[in-house]
Parts: C-alpha cells; sequence; structure tokens
C-alpha cells in the first residue's frame, strides 16, 4: 500500500495482465477502443494506457464488462 495516498499499489506485472485481459474481452466483444471508450465515458487514449499495462484506472473489471 502507498503510504501518501493510501491506495493499493499494483505490480507492473499485474498492470500488463489486467490490460491484456480487458484488450482480449474487448477483441472478443468486436470493439473498437473507440467504441469501448465511447461506451463506458473515458478517452479512447485511456483505453489504450490501460490495455498497454501503463496505468489502471478506477473502474473494475466487472463494471467494464457488464455495461
Amino acid at each position: 500500500m502507498d503510504k501518501s495516498s493510501g491506495k493499493k499499489r499494483i505490480s507492473p506485472e499485474k498492470k500488463r495482465d489486467i490490460g491484456n485481459r480487458i484488450a482480449n474481452r474487448r477483441d472478443s466483444l468486436s470493439q473498437t477502443q473507440f467504441e469501448l471508450s465511447e461506451k463506458i465515458g473515458i478517452s479512447e487514449r485511456t483505453v489504450g494506457k490501460w490495455e498497454r499495462g501503463e496505468t489502471t484506472g478506477s473502474i473494475t473489471l466487472d463494471d467494464l464488462f457488464n455495461l
């Protein structure tokens, strides 16, 4: 846990795993990054960052794929 922010840190490996899961699920739904971003109200750039494991968002995977 990051003491300064109180948030749980996610390892780079876990971020990549989450990103791969997002990309695979999005692909299985035949959606583009743009379509997913429009559906959940974030930028296409953010979806790309998630999929590359550069960052994680505050939305959960359950939220993401139960739309």
